[in-house]
This record gives C-alpha cells, structure tokens and sequence, in this order.
C-alpha cells in the first residue's frame, strides 16, 4: 500500500495515497471571519469553495510554516449521508512509502481525542504515525466547515 508521508511540527505521518485526491502547492488563502482557528481559509477548487485545515493549528496550536515543501492535500469526507472535499496543510510533504499495512503496529496509547491517529512502524531511525481520514474531522469541525462552505458559496 502506497502513503504519503509529511510532517506536522517535528513528528511523521502518513495518509493512504488511496484517501487522496490531489496535493497542490501551498496558495494565498481568504480567510473566514468567525471559523475555527484550524481552518486556515478557503480557496476556489475546480469552481467550488474548499475549506483548508491547518494541520499544524489543529494539532499543536501553532501554524504550519510556509516551506518550499508545504503543500495542501486535498481528501474527500463523508458527513450525513453527502460528500464534500477538504484540504490539508502540511509540511515537508516530499516522500511517499511504499509498505504493508502489517508492518504498522498499535501505539499502545488511546486518546479519544486523536481518535484519528492510527498504528505507527518504525522505519529509518523514524516512527511514522497513519492518519485515519475519516476520523481526522471532529463533528463540530464538520459542522463549522459546512458553515464555512456556505458563507462563501
């Protein structure tokens, strides 16, 4: 199984190249009065509004630097039955790993916070943590996303 691995802050993490639509370069964003502090803005994508989330904001409170290598990973969610897309600010996002899903192990630790934080492997002197996308978006973020959404359509 093919993921693609970036970095928020100082840790390592992985999404499924299979939960992707596309990653982009990281581009001005307008900001939405009132969102959350996590969602960083919202561009036009393909003539639709996309909400970004920061991941570096949502994570550790700070936001993502803007490297060469940060770029927004654009997934798809599911909420009440209807599809929308969302994108992802992340740093260095330059590799890709190739390994099987049995090479990843529990972390040991459970936080119902992080309920999207997935199993780790070990590889290069690194751990490299799975993002689970289809946890990764709180319902009351889906809901201020779905807000966002609106306000600008």
């Amino acid at each position: 199984m093919l993921f693609l691995c970036f970095k928020v802050g100082k840790e390592t993490y992985g999404i499924r190249a299979s939960e992707i639509i596309e990653v982009i370069p990281l581009i001005p964003l307008e900001k939405v009065p009132g969102s959350e502090t996590s969602i960083a803005g919202i561009f036009n994508y393909r003539g639709n509004p996309l909400p970004v989330i920061d991941l570096c904001q949502y994570f550790h409170q700070h936001p993502c630097q803007q490297l060469l290598s940060s770029r927004i990973i654009i997934i798809r969610q599911q909420h009440a039955g209807t599809y929308f897309d969302v994108g992802l600010i992340a740093e260095n996002v330059t590799e890709t790993l190739q390994a099987n899903e049995t090479e990843f192990h529990a972390s040991g630790l459970k936080n119902s916070q992080d309920d999207f934080l997935g199993e780790i492997m070990h590889q290069q002197n690194k751990l490299i943590q799975i993002i689970n996308t289809d946890r990764l978006i709180p319902p009351s973020m889906r809901l201020a996303i779905e807000q966002t959404r609106k306000k600008k359509a």
